[in-house]
């Protein structure tokens, strides 16, 4: 059922559009690549404690978690194969992401999401069959380039069907879907591992043909964006998807800024090194950033790892697309489109041009997010997080059911994204869960510094209990921030003549920093001890700063009017828009 229209924040393009079910089913069917990432992310954990799996792949590391005393608590899944199992997938995906970047501007968004679909679909059956660890990798290499092309086009793609109003909380169901698979994930984990005759890791590999199916039906029912058929000149067909997924007739304003667009786009011969460019450096830092922040403030660490991280501390008890009509007015939006199409059309070459001086600030910007994403911790935290809490001493059990309770508060922590980020804003969630990840992991640092012996069972059920809420905390500040917005900024800050390089760029550093934190994390641990909370918890303040002064507000701000209204209004990075 359409919703109300309604236009655009006072100041720039008012665009008329309503909330159509196009627009919602659309970005459902869409955000199904985040339910297939989310799945991959939550089930190795899970399989990777589980001892038929161990014993089959990975004897050394099994025989380890069979004896006692004789190693560090924090030791015993030290092992390199075990970590690439899991690190393999970002490798491939890192990779990946540099020939999606080509077919999501070639092609489309649709087509590339399809592409996606079908690499999980492949992946997924080799795993669930493999007989040995060679088998067992090809298919996580193939997993890997359906993440590298669900990433690249999925986020683009729900940023620009979206209406500006609500384009936040629509991008986020990709993360709301990330969260769900992790979900899904631990509870098929938990389930599988109480099949006899050891072969439950395979069903566990296996499911992950569900939301791989979701996915490829998706592309397949969805239209591709007006921005992407426009940039690549089927403008009759642009205006009609427009009008559709806008609910009006008079779309000419946007569809004019989308042609502009195009337009300014195809005149970039390279746009990697467009990126570059000194008006895209805003965008570029922020992109970048996020992506290395996320992953340093150590979620993927716990989300990772969480089942091994519960196991690893002493033992106790615990075919065409549906595009119906809608309403008639988007004129405005499709003027302004077809203005961003012919803009984009003249960039022949959009990684070069990515490199120009107008884009860094976009292009730092998304490097930086990327990073600090994965240096929050969160993906070590979900993919080990049956043998994070398997080292506290939960046992194999208890330890995959304290993995569903992570899982659990990482959605419902999600949904209060989808309903705050158009409220409250970008900036003031990331702020807040700064505060609130810091002070998480200072007080788990100092509970398994305190109470954990490196070899003996010292963690009483009091502290375990109190250790469980922290890393549930942590989880929940990381869900309404970190998560989403990681993915959300970046997509929708570049300009369409960048777009595409400069999300290709955004998922090609998130890999590349998740697959560095999946193989490296069970090393540090082993190291590092109680001090991995230490040292992801200062990356959060050292991304909180970059925050607080460097990514701008960009809250109900049109998508092809970033530049004039947000970059070149920012105290820093307006000094790159003078080109």
């Amino acid at each position: 059922m359409a919703g109300g229209g309604f236009a655009g924040p006072s100041g720039g393009s008012d665009f008329e559009a309503k909330i159509t079910p196009l627009v919602i089913i659309s970005c459902i069917m869409a955000a199904t690549g985040g339910l297939m990432f989310g799945y991959d992310v939550g089930i190795s954990g899970g399989v990777t404690s589980m001892p038929p799996f161990l014993k089959k792949f990975f004897p050394v590391v099994y025989k380890k978690t069979q004896e006692t005393g004789l190693d560090s608590n924090y030791c015993k899944y030290d092992n390199e194969g075990l970590q690439l199992f899991t690190s393999s997938l970002y490798l491939a995906a890192l990779t990946a992401t540099l020939f999606a970047s080509v077919t999501t501007r070639k092609l489309g968004r649709k087509l590339t999401m399809l592409i996606a679909g079908i690499f999980f679909l492949i992946g997924t059956i080799l795993n669930a069959a493999a007989i040995n660890i060679g088998m067992l990798i090809a298919g996580r290499l193939l997993l890997g380039c359906g993440v590298g092309f669900a990433n690249q086009a999925v986020p683009v793609f729900l940023s620009e069907i979206a209406p500006t109003r609500i384009r936040g909380a629509l991008n986020i169901l990709f993360q709301l879907n990330v969260t769900i698979g992790i979900l899904f994930a631990n509870l098929i984990n938990y389930g599988t591992s109480k099949i006899e005759g050891g072969w439950g890791w395979r069903l566990s590999l296996g499911l992950a043909g569900i939301p791989a199916l979701l996915l490829t039906a998706g592309a397949l029912i969805v239209c591709d964006t007006p921005n992407s058929l426009i940039e690549r000149g089927r403008l009759e067909e642009g205006k009609s998807v427009l009008k559709r997924i806008r609910g009006v007739e008079n779309v000419e304003p946007e569809f004019l800024e989308l042609v502009d667009a195009s337009r300014v786009a195809k005149e970039v011969k390279h746009p990697f090194k467009n990126l570059m460019m000194k008006k895209n450096r805003p965008q570029l830092v922020i992109a970048i950033c996020m992506q290395i922040f996320q992953q340093f403030t150590g979620i993927n660490a716990i989300m990772f790892y969480a089942p091994v991280l519960g196991q690893t501390w002493p033992s106790h008890s615990l075919t065409r697309s549906w595009c119906p009509n809608g309403v008639e007015n988007v004129e405005p939006e499709f003027l302004e489109l077809v203005d961003a199409s012919r803009v984009a059309k003249e960039v022949k070459h959009p990684f070069k041009n990515l490199m120009m001086k107008k884009n860094r600030p976009q292009l730092v910007i998304a490097i930086c997010m990327q990073i600090f994403q994965q240096f929050t911790g969160i993906n070590a935290i979900m993919f080990y997080a049956p043998v994070l809490f398997d080292t506290l001493g939960f046992g194999n059990d208890a330890s995959l059911y304290s993995a569903v309770i992570t899982g659990v508060v990482n959605v419902l922590s999600t949904l209060v994204s989808i309903y705050s980020v158009d409220k409250l804003g970008r900036r003031i969630l990331l702020l807040e869960a700064g505060v609130q990840m810091f002070l998480s992991q200072i007080v788990i640092a100092i509970i398994l510094g305190v109470k954990l012996q490196d070899t003996s069972s010292s963690l009483t059920k009091g502290y375990a209990v109190l250790v469980v809420i922290m890393v549930c905390t942590f989880v929940s500040s990381f869900a309404w921030s970190w998560g989403p917005l990681g993915w959300l900024i970046p997509s929708e800050t570049f300009p369409l003549e960048t777009r595409s390089a400069g999300q290709s760029v955004t998922v090609f550093v998130n890999m590349l920093f998740t697959f560095v934190i999946a193989q490296s994390f069970l090393s540090m641990l082993c190291q590092f001890k109680f001090g991995i909370f230490i040292f992801f918890s200062a990356w959060v303040l050292v991304m909180s700063l970059f925050t607080m002064f460097l990514i701008p507000e960009t809250k109900g701000v049109p998508i092809e009017e970033m530049t004039e209204r947000v970059w070149k209004q920012h105290w820093y990075w307006k000094r790159f828009m003078n080109e």
